[in-house]
């Protein structure tokens, strides 16, 4: 019997390579933009954005703290002004917006390009290793659901499938990626990884039914762009990077009911740094919905991050869980990158 396997990652899975955490945004993008060394565009660009996003701030909030660390968890923040924004309750303009998906983005680039010396190469073949034996163990189906605003997960599935030793990847599996640079077909889809919210990098065609990778220079904003699909050339439409709402309303690459469906027909679900956060209640209700429909007893295994390794602290942040299953819920407090280099050992 081959079992389902859900991968639900977090931001807390991105900590450890040097991407920070909600409440750590705002404080990442100012010691970047005050970073001494020579400021690069995308540098500038943070610069720009923080001071812009500090003005409009400033003019909604009256006791905004000056230390950015002190500021507000940037997710929840920004799906508040976006549902307030949705109720015509505040004066702000698409191009305020913009200003915040810019921030996020060159923020996380430029913690992207940072990542990329000796040391992080090092840390992500820890990452790398970890995909890689999840998608060649033949016991398990596994998807994926990610909802982080990098490119971490999707760089290293996608690394794996083009490795020379998958190469016997069996012929029925769900999911053909096609790369839309060159149209060509880069294997027999083992796997579903979907991005509710975060930064995206696939495109889907629901006339053919294929998901493929889209190459081009981004460009900050809320709104959709297009592109040919690789097989019938009809034009999708897709987003370069989904802003935090709290109930996901710009348009995405997958119905709820596919988080629903993967959810409950799930025998074990491993959840990563992510601790499903109030501001996200949209996620946590569709998780939520797939574990009722789901007869089995889920086997879960959460791997997050306690200074202490308190696991009954960490336990508390997920006790809900206990009631979708009989089975003794597994934990892992030490980080994710702890918890990589001793699996792959």
């Amino acid at each position: 019997m081959v079992n389902n396997h859900l991968y639900i990652f977090g931001a807390g899975s991105s900590k450890d390579f040097g991407f920070p955490l909600g409440n750590e945004f705002f404080e990442k993008a100012h010691i970047l933009s005050a970073s001494p060394q020579e400021k690069t565009k995308s540098i500038r660009h943070i610069e720009r954005n923080l001071k812009a996003v500090e003005k409009i701030l400033r003019s909604i909030f009256h006791n905004l703290p000056d230390e950015h660390e002190h500021w507000p968890n940037f997710e929840e923040l920004f799906s508040l002004l976006h549902a307030l924004k949705s109720k015509g309750e505040l004066n702000i303009t698409e191009n305020d917006i913009k200003k915040f998906v810019a921030l996020i983005f060159h923020t996380l680039s430029a913690c992207h390009f940072m990542f990329l010396d000796v040391n992080g190469i090092k840390k992500f073949s820890y990452y790398k290793d970890f995909i890689s034996n999840i998608l060649k163990n033949a016991k398990e189906n596994p998807s994926f659901i990610n909802l982080n605003y990098d490119y971490l997960l999707d760089a290293a599935i996608e690394e794996v499938v083009n490795d020379n030793s998958l190469n016997a990847i069996p012929q029925n599996y769900k999911i053909d990626l096609y790369n839309v640079s060159n149209c060509e077909k880069i294997t027999q889809g083992r796997y579903i990884l979907i991005k509710p919210h975060g930064s995206l990098k696939i495109a889907k065609c629901n006339k053919c039914e294929i998901f493929f990778y889209v190459r081009d220079t981004f460009v900050p904003r809320i709104d959709n762009k297009r592109t040919p699909c690789p097989k019938c050339n009809e034009s999708i439409t897709y987003s370069h990077l989904i802003p935090p709402t709290y109930f996901k309303n710009v348009p995405t690459l997958i119905d709820a009911h596919e988080i629903i469906k993967l959810v409950s027909n799930a025998h074990k679900i491993t959840i990563i740094g992510y601790s499903f956060p109030p501001y996200d209640i949209e996620m946590k209700y569709l998780i939520f919905r797939g574990l009722f429909k789901n007869k089995k007893d889920v086997l879960f295994k959460i791997i997050d991050f306690d200074e202490d390794n308190d696991v009954e602290k960490v336990r508390n942040k997920y006790k809900f869980l206990q009631l979708f299953t009989r089975k003794k819920m597994l934990f892992n407090t030490e980080g994710f990158l702890m918890y990589l280099k001793h699996v792959n050992s």
